[in-house]
């Protein structure tokens, strides 16, 4: 997957990914070092998505310097 799409969205994705299985909030350093950015590339990211995410589907929110996935019950990232 990593050598299909462009590295940007790869990193999202796998931002998706860590949030959407996370048991408890993660802290904004430990998510940009589990994609391989800078704060400010996920700050980017994160902004990037919740834009092109609508609300009902996700949202990733911040509270205290850590990271959370809104998901609506029944999402699947497939599409």
């Amino acid at each position: 997957m990593k050598n299909i799409i462009p590295a940007s969205e790869y990193r999202r994705l796998k931002l998706l990914n860590l949030l959407f299985f996370a048991e408890s909030p993660i802290p904004k350093k430990e998510a940009a070092s589990f994609v391989e950015c800078s704060i400010n590339t996920l700050n980017a990211d994160i902004e990037t998505l919740n834009t092109t995410i609508p609300d009902d589907i996700a949202h990733v929110d911040e509270i205290d310097r850590k990271l959370t996935l809104r998901a609506a019950t029944r999402i699947n990232f497939d599409y």
